[in-house]
């Protein structure tokens, strides 16, 4: 057993986690998106999925929207990598540069939020064998986890935890300052501190039956949503960088009954306390457990998450002509301002 699984342990349920090859090298995970504040957004949308068709492109492409932004409409491509010398070959292509600062559309923004994932530093948590999304769909295969249904667990799921601590470099006391450059006209740069986690997790509830929708969208939706709002608005207190929902949708961009909260933390404590002694997140839980009782058979609701602390250097993100509380752009700096200072 690991560190934080207790005694004699025997999850209540099954759960499952991916699993991959041990001479597998990192992988890679790109969100690329195009701000509409007004403009023509499909022309960017368009040019934006012929940059991921490109030599070296990605693997596996999901789509979905996001409002999280006021003033915005987000839509948002996420592409996933096995090979991360195939990801960083396209992450230095001059077609990636030029579709970002080529945009002449006042009123439309385009950034790029990029990870690259070690998976001796990935934990997924996967619901159903024959549900699954983002970096899971790139496994080797996908197994059942004695490391669940505890608090811990993540960090037991989690390879590289027997050997590193997984901290930040900044250190807890100082989050990254939020320099709020003006965003709008100019190209922001971001690259977060080591083990910096990236997350993404949510519900998929496709497969629910009426009365299991009703108290999903009386009770558990909204104490998630509440999570994710604190989360985004607390980055001091929450130690959680920035947070944002993803609506998804199909290629045609239709609605499915999926969504997931993207998540980046100063470190995997910090995530750790916010699910284990946060009140939002007690919340989530105690209503979905709540729900489980009131059913008259167990939830049809799949839930998954992937997170990863990323290595120094390895996650980074880029801004252009977007509004100040999009992503992490708060926490970055106009390209060329280091050089000239």
């Amino acid at each position: 057993m690991r560190a934080n699984t207790p005694p004699n342990w025997v999850p209540p349920f099954e759960a499952y986690e991916a699993k991959y090859d041990e001479d597998t090298k990192p992988l890679a995970v790109a969100y690329v998106g195009v701000q509409d504040r007004g403009g023509d957004a499909q022309i960017s949308l368009q040019s934006a999925r012929a940059l991921l068709s490109i030599e070296n492109g990605p693997d596996i492409i999901e789509q979905g929207w996001s409002s999280d932004v006021p003033g915005a409409h987000m839509h948002i491509l996420m592409a996933y990598w096995r090979h991360a010398e195939a990801f960083a070959n396209w992450r230095a292509s001059a077609e990636l540069n030029a579709w970002l600062t080529a945009g002449s559309d006042p009123l439309i923004g385009r950034w790029i939020e990029t990870s690259e994932i070690r998976p001796r530093a990935l934990d997924t948590l996967i619901a159903d064998t024959e549900v699954n999304w983002g970096v899971a769909k790139l496994a080797d295969e996908v197994v059942a986890s004695p490391y669940h249904a505890y608090w811990g667990g993540t960090r037991d799921r989690i390879l590289l935890s027997e050997t590193d601590a997984l901290e930040s470099e900044v250190g807890l006391a100082d989050v990254l300052p939020r320099k709020m450059p003006a965003g709008v006209h100019e190209i922001i740069d971001v690259v977060l501190p080591e083990n910096a986690v990236f997350t993404r997790g949510g519900p998929d509830w496709s497969q629910c039956p009426p009365d299991e929708m009703q108290q999903i969208r009386n009770s558990v939706y909204p104490a998630y949503v509440a999570g994710g709002r604190y989360l985004r608005d607390n980055p001091e207190e929450s130690g959680c960088y920035a947070c944002y929902f993803i609506q998804e949708t199909d290629e045609a961009g239709n609605d499915v009954q999926r969504n997931h909260q993207i998540g980046y933390f100063v470190e995997l404590s910090k995530l750790e306390d916010w699910t284990k002694n946060h009140p939002t997140h007690k919340a989530i839980f105690g209503r979905f457990m709540s729900m489980m009782t009131k059913l008259p058979r167990p939830p049809q609701m799949n839930l998954y998450h992937e997170v990863s602390p990323i290595a120094a250097g390895g996650l980074r993100a880029t801004y252009v002509n977007c509004l100040p509380e999009t992503g992490l752009l708060r926490y970055g700096q106009v390209r060329g301002e280091a050089d000239a200072s």
